[in-house]
């Protein structure tokens, strides 16, 4: 069926002998639905099921996302919860095991605090979908990364996918810790630390200098240096001084 060529389909829970935990991809090689099982625990699962506390589970979550971090760089977290949780938490009709579900909406609130004081970005399970396909059907060729200018090319290797929802990282081209994006050619949707790319990639000429020398020549560029974490850079164009964008997704650019 094309519905499942398309779109994603994710597990409510996952555990030893139920479903595959943490993993977020294909099933198998041959496999072009994206899976996304939770790496996070359900509320229902903490509250209800384990009876336990909510501060019991904003410590689990703490501890779980704090785990995803220590071995990549760019962590994803599924967090698995009711929709009304966090916006019906104190509704006395849900009572389990003759006490209320939800007891406190800190519980909600910080965790979704600690997230973003991480720099987290707040994606929809579709949007994920469609960042691990194209990750997945693109390549990358990056040519004098030790260099002062590096060149990067992305291209999909499938046709139908966006880049537009990402980033080259600094950090991924070029080794020197004390090092920042001074410009990247006639592309103009970038900051001191990433490249934005737009939906059908590129090449880019990334030059790279001191932080000083960065922020003395971005001073003086216009330039897309920010987006929102849900907005898709489709194109864009300019000269230094006017600049032509253009964007899908509600936020703000800066």
């Amino acid at each position: 069926s094309p519905y499942f060529q398309t779109t994603y389909f994710q597990g409510g829970y996952s555990g030893v002998n139920a479903g595959f935990p943490g993993v977020l991809g294909f099933v198998n090689s041959t496999d072009s639905m994206v899976y996304m099982a939770p790496n996070m625990l359900f509320d229902f699962t903490i509250i209800e099921f384990q009876q336990r506390t909510p501060a019991d589970a904003e410590a689990t979550w703490k501890a779980e996302i704090e785990a995803s971090q220590i071995n990549s760089n760019l962590a994803v977290n599924v967090w698995p919860i009711h929709d009304y949780g966090p916006t019906d938490w104190d509704d006395t009709n849900y009572v389990l095991y003759g006490r209320g579900l939800y007891t406190s909406e800190l519980m909600f609130n910080n965790t979704i605090k600690l997230a973003y004081d991480i720099g987290s970005e707040f994606v929809t399970g579709m949007q994920l979908h469609d960042r691990v396909r194209a990750f997945s059907k693109s390549k990358l060729t990056i040519s004098n990364p030790q260099g002062n200018t590096v060149t990067v090319k992305v291209e999909a290797t499938e046709a139908g996918h966006s880049f537009g929802s990402m980033a080259l990282r600094l950090a991924e081209l070029n080794a020197a810790l004390d090092s920042a994006i001074v410009s990247v050619g006639n592309w103009y949707a970038f900051s001191d630390s990433q490249v934005f790319l737009p939906t059908a990639g590129g090449t880019f000429e990334v030059e790279v200098g001191t932080p000083s020398a960065a922020a003395a020549r971005l001073a003086t560029v216009t330039r897309l240096a920010q987006l929102d974490m849900r907005m898709e850079l489709l194109s864009c164009s300019g000269d230094a001084k006017f600049l032509t964008c253009a964007v899908t997704g509600r936020g703000k650019v800066l």
